[in-house]
């Protein structure tokens, strides 16, 4: 878990993270509380009891695996259609959710 992308998630109260709170039946504090223990123990996933275990699952753990957006749109993706873990805080920042391949091919077009 990339603590550096949840806390930016958390602190923007990012799409993603308000799209997997209102599919999972949670509200956001409850996934902000959630996210906020789990910053204050390193990521340790030991520390959730009963339902905080739920709103990680449903809530947290979704904004870790996002599709890749492709260079040209939709099915377009180099990779294998998912943000890697290392492209992912980048992703969230620039709001362009590309995977590496995508991300060196997009930036090879660019150049030529």
């Amino acid at each position: 878990m990339d603590l550096d992308v949840l806390q930016y998630v958390i602190d923007n109260e990012h799409e993603h993270l308000i799209e997997a709170v209102e599919s999972s039946g949670s509200k956001m504090e409850t996934a902000v509380g959630v996210g906020k223990l789990l910053l204050a123990n390193n990521g340790d996933l030991n520390v959730l009891k009963g339902r905080q275990n739920y709103v990680y699952k449903t809530c947290i753990e979704p904004v870790f695996t996002v599709g890749c957006d492709g260079i040209y749109g939709d099915d377009t993706c180099t990779g294998n259609g998912w943000v890697d873990e290392e492209s992912l805080f980048l992703s969230y920042q620039e709001e362009e959710f590309l995977c590496q391949h995508c991300r060196f091919d997009a930036d090879r077009i660019a150049a030529e």
